[in-house]
């Protein structure tokens, strides 16, 4: 079956105050489908993963004032059930 990866938003969350949105990016290593998850939680669970697959997530943070850049990729990670 499918499986997911929780990725934990750290550092980044100074967002002066204002109400903010964080995008959870989880790429395949060597390419395929890209799945992301938005949520306002500082952990956000990206789904639908390949369990075949070894996987690099960034995380990009929005807010009134725009999105920032997105952080540098994860180390490969393994999607779990």
């Amino acid at each position: 079956g499918r499986r997911a990866i929780k990725v934990t938003v750290r550092g980044a969350t100074n967002t002066g105050g204002l109400p903010a949105t964080y995008r959870a990016t989880c790429a395949p290593v060597g390419g395929g489908k890209t799945r992301a998850r938005t949520g306002r939680a500082t952990v956000l669970k990206v789904t639908r993963l390949s369990p075949s697959a070894v996987y690099r997530c960034s995380v990009q943070v929005r807010n009134a004032l725009g999105t920032g850049p997105a952080s540098p990729r994860s180390v490969k990670v393994r999607p779990r059930r």
